[in-house]
């Protein structure tokens, strides 16, 4: 390869690949009281890398209280904690599991 084409592929190729595989993580949560103070959980992912199941199982696992559920509460992509190759942050309220009928 000609070496004048060797430093733009080696520049952008990288760079390509970044934004492919970031796993959704936990962030802080928006600034927003959350109705009857329920917990909040809030991740920041990769709209084109994560669907939604997989952040909403992840979501579910950092609830303090154990087999909880989420439900979506929050979203924004402007002015938030995550970085900008999973800029997109979802928060989710914390459901409490429900004692079974007897």
């Amino acid at each position: 390869m000609k070496r004048y084409l060797q430093s733009p592929f080696a520049l952008f190729f990288p760079l390509s690949l970044l934004g492919c595989g970031a796993a959704p993580f936990v962030t802080s949560n928006p600034a927003i009281k959350s109705p009857d103070e329920t917990e909040v959980v809030s991740m920041c992912y990769h709209a084109n890398a994560t669907t939604r199941e997989e952040v909403t199982a992840l979501a579910a696992k950092e609830c303090t209280v154990e087999d909880s559920t989420v439900t979506f509460w929050h979203h924004d992509t402007a002015l938030n904690d995550c970085p900008i190759l999973a800029k997109t942050r979802v928060s989710f309220l914390c459901v409490l599991p429900t004692a079974p009928a007897k």
